[in-house]
């Protein structure tokens, strides 16, 4: 698995995980990406917003 691909999959899982504990709207890029373990920027080079991260884990 490529580093950009682990990047995607550590940040969906983040998510998932932030949505058990906070709601959506109190949920911000910097949290996302503090708890994925990456950058910000890390984060924007994969998504465009956190709704794009909800989108593409929809099937």
């Amino acid at each position: 698995m490529d580093k950009a691909t682990q990047s995607k999959e550590r940040i969906s899982e983040a998510l998932l995980h932030l949505l058990r504990t906070t709601p959506y709207t109190d949920i911000t890029v910097q949290s996302l990406a503090d708890c994925a373990g990456v950058s910000r920027m890390s984060f924007y080079r994969n998504f465009d917003s956190k709704d794009e991260v909800i989108a593409q884990r929809q099937p």
